[in-house]
C-alpha cells in the first residue's frame, strides 16, 4: 500500500510539472484562427476542475470533523483515526461517505450497542445534510455549477458509469455549461 501510494505521489508531481507543456502542445494543434478562444476555454475549464477537486476535499474534511466530534462525544475509541478514514472515504464518489459511515457504525456497535444506534442516526441524518445541503452548495461555490445541476449530474454519471462516472460527472458537467455559456449561446444570438 505504502509503495502504490509513493507511486501515484510521485506519478501525480510529474504529471503537474508537465501539465503547462503538455497543455501548450495541445494548443499549438488547434488551428491558429481559434487558438484562442480554445485556450481560454480550456484553461476555464482546468481551474474548474481545480475547483471541483478542491470542494471534493472540503467535503470530505466537512465529514471527517463532524465524524470526530461525534465519536469524541460517544467517547468511541480511536476517534480520530476513524475520522481520517471517513475523510478519506468521503473522497470516493458516490458511495464513500456511506463506506466511512458503514465502518464508523460497526466500531460504535463493538464498543456498545447504544453508541452503535447513535452514531447510526448520526450518519442518516448527516449524509442527508450533505448530499442536500453542504456538497451542492461547495460546488456551486468552487465549480460553478448550479446546486440541481450538480445532484442530477451525479446520480447520472452514478447510473451510467458507476464509481468513475461519479468521479467525472461535475467536472463534466461544468465544462458542458461552460461550453454552453461561451459558444452556443453567443452563437445563437450571432444568428
Amino acid at each position: 500500500g505504502l509503495f502504490s501510494a509513493a507511486t501515484i505521489f510521485i506519478l501525480t508531481l510529474y504529471f503537474l510539472a508537465a501539465l503547462p507543456k503538455f497543455t501548450r502542445t495541445t494548443y499549438n494543434l488547434v488551428p491558429a484562427s481559434r487558438r484562442e478562444r480554445f485556450t481560454k476555454i480550456s484553461d476555464e475549464i482546468l481551474v474548474r476542475i481545480g475547483g471541483f477537486v478542491g470542494g471534493q476535499l472540503v467535503v470530505a474534511g466537512i465529514a471527517g470533523v463532524s465524524t470526530f466530534i461525534a465519536a469524541l462525544a460517544l467517547g468511541l475509541p480511536y476517534a480520530l483515526s476513524l475520522a481520517m478514514v471517513v475523510a478519506l472515504c468521503d473522497l470516493i464518489p458516490l458511495i464513500g461517505a456511506t463506506l466511512g459511515a458503514v465502518v464508523v457504525t460497526i466500531v460504535g456497535f463493538v464498543y456498545d450497542t447504544k453508541s452503535g444506534i447513535i452514531i447510526l442516526i448520526f450518519y442518516v441524518i448527516y449524509q442527508q445534510i450533505e448530499n442536500y445541503v453542504i456538497y451542492p452548495r461547495i460546488m456551486k461555490r468552487s465549480v460553478s455549477v448550479p446546486a440541481i445541476v450538480t445532484i442530477i449530474a451525479a446520480l447520472i454519471g452514478g447510473s451510467l458509469l458507476g464509481l468513475l462516472g461519479g468521479l467525472l460527472a461535475i467536472p463534466t458537467a461544468a465544462a458542458i455549461l461552460l461550453i454552453i455559456d461561451q459558444v452556443a449561446i453567443p452563437r445563437a444570438a450571432q444568428s
